[in-house]
């Protein structure tokens, strides 16, 4: 597993909110907010952000946001930021989001 570590890691969050208007004011997030965080990440090693709003699923309300990250160390500081961040942002107090999260590593990458 400590081998593990040193490869590019991916995290992943499928949220499901209960209504198109949810899933539009995240879409639609606080930008300065969202650069705030993204520049906390990069601190403990996030590469990249990109988040999807998730259209072939027939009438529900979901979007994806993919985390690419240096490598698998770092994770308890990463749940820190972002437990905080959810915290500090009264939207995610506002909504009734189903989140599920996965871990993975990269195996293999093409460009």
């Amino acid at each position: 597993m400590n081998k593990d570590l040193n490869k590019k890691f991916i995290t992943f969050d499928l949220l499901s909110f209960k209504s198109e208007i949810e899933l539009e004011a995240f879409l639609k997030f606080d930008e300065e907010a969202i650069k705030q965080f993204f520049n906390k990440l990069k601190t403990v090693g996030c590469i990249n952000v990109k988040i999807s709003r998730i259209w072939n699923k027939g009438e529900t309300y979901k979007a994806m946001v993919v985390f690419i990250w240096k490598d698998g160390k770092q994770i308890k500081e990463r749940n820190i930021i972002f437990n905080k961040f959810v915290r500090e942002n009264k939207f995610w107090r506002q909504v009734v989001v189903k989140s599920e999260m996965f871990e993975a590593f990269l195996v293999q990458e093409f460009n």
